[in-house]
């Protein structure tokens, strides 16, 4: 069992809050663009805690952007660092009260650029998250390749060009907002074609 405390940690006097961390999505490289580390800045939680612990907890954790302590029952040990909500990464929570049982709360909280939660009572087993698809620059560059030795590639920048998005075109899409290199319009062909 793991457990998340905002406050004093064990023995220590003052306030704190507690919610059981029930899963975790992690994504590093797409959420934490800090050079050093000391918390983890996941792109979902999933935590329950009583209907009285949980606004506070995550009115510290989401509202506040105060870092939460990771305890395990298991080692009964502050060994596993500290969680933090960043509050410029946008984190959205959707909670559901009296759940399983009365007086019991359930929070989603999520990246909402990266994560799309199913309305918890349209939930369905096994389709409750979606996560934004991110392809590695590998893939897209292999995709990339493809398309040029199909002989594609010269009809894809030709109307990109015609649209006014690749950069020197002298047409003014969307006022001029939207100008892309040309390695980024064939990526984004890849990807509107995979």
């Amino acid at each position: 069992m793991i457990e998340l405390i905002i406050g004093t940690t064990a023995g220590g006097k003052g306030r704190s809050f507690s919610a059981m961390l029930l899963g975790a999505v992690l994504a590093p490289n797409l959420t934490d663009t800090r050079s050093t580390r000391s918390t983890c800045r996941p792109a979902f939680l999933m935590l329950a805690a009583s209907d009285r612990e949980m606004q506070p907890f995550l009115s510290n954790l989401v509202g506040l952007g105060k870092p939460a302590d990771v305890y395990s029952a298991s080692s009964g040990a502050w060994n596993w660092g500290r969680v933090e909500c960043a509050r410029p990464s946008g984190y959205r929570v959707t909670m559901q009260k009296n759940c399983g049982r009365a007086g019991q709360t359930v929070a989603k909280v999520s990246i909402a650029d990266l994560c799309y939660p199913q309305p918890m009572h349209e939930m369905q087993e096994g389709y409750n998250f979606g996560f934004v698809l991110v392809r590695g620059k590998v893939w897209l560059r292999e995709r990339v390749q493809e398309l040029d030795r199909a002989g594609d590639t010269d009809a894809v920048l030709a109307h990109a060009q015609r649209l006014g998005i690749t950069e020197g075109s002298s047409a003014d899409a969307w006022g001029g907002k939207i100008k892309l290199t040309t390695e980024q319009v064939l990526e984004a062909a890849v990807m509107a074609t995979s």
